[in-house]
């Protein structure tokens, strides 16, 4: 979130980060393969076993949708083959990392043409996974994007200048021919709906009530982490 969010971050530290992020990704998804092929079982979807996995991956598509256009000049366009490569041999992988991430970055994401992957999502519809993870939860990522766009006007214009806001990429038409059919064009609205707050044109009453709901969720953690440290 922090990648994409920032505005500052050149495409040297982009892609330096997609690589260790995939390299790693790649490393646990060949992890799992060999504990399956030993057990003589077929590798889990499992959002619990692996759900760092599906993240990693999640943030790199996502990363990818906001940095669009700097992977689109001349200077990176070896990098985002090498990118495209690493990426078509993870998400066909037997994880099956779309199957968790998020809708609109997956569509999103298919539109870049970074590398191809129409026939997966549309096989990914028919593609059951259990609802339950092995530790009874729901088979799923949570999701949670930090770096929102600031709500409090004062502090907002200090941060503004280091921000980037999500902007539609113009479609071009190529791309959009080759979309599968189950997959939509994401809008703006869906892009900051994955955000941990809603756009400043939310209603304020909406805001708290979503403010009060995240502050319940973490309140918990927050409170065995004071008690941790003998201050509760």
């Amino acid at each position: 979130s922090f990648l994409a969010r920032a505005a500052f971050v050149g495409i040297g530290t982009l892609v330096r980060a997609l690589h260790r992020m995939l390299a790693w990704a790649a490393e646990h998804q060949l992890l799992a393969q060999a504990r399956a092929a030993a057990s003589g079982g077929a590798v889990r979807l499992d959002a619990h076993l692996h759900g760092v996995f599906y993240s990693v991956v999640q943030s790199a598509l996502y990363v990818l949708c906001y940095k669009s256009a700097a992977f689109r000049g001349a200077e990176a366009a070896a990098a985002r083959a090498s990118i495209g490569e690493r990426l078509h041999a993870l998400i066909h992988g037997p994880l099956n990392p779309l199957k968790f991430c998020h809708d609109d970055v997956v569509a999103e994401f298919e539109q870049l043409g970074i590398c191809e992957c129409a026939q997966l999502i549309s096989a990914n519809e028919l593609t059951v996974v259990t609802s339950r993870d092995c530790c009874g939860g729901e088979n799923r990522l949570d999701d949670f994007f930090p770096f929102d766009p600031l709500q409090l006007k004062a502090a907002a214009a200090a941060v503004a200048p280091l921000f980037q806001q999500w902007t539609p990429r113009e479609h071009d038409t190529q791309r959009e021919s080759n979309l599968s059919e189950h997959s939509g064009t994401p809008s703006v609205a869906s892009f900051y709906a994955m955000s941990l707050t809603p756009p400043s044109l939310t209603p304020k009453d909406e805001l708290d009530a979503l403010a009060h709901r995240r502050f319940a969720e973490h309140s918990a953690l927050v409170h065995s982490a004071l008690a941790a440290a003998g201050r509760y």
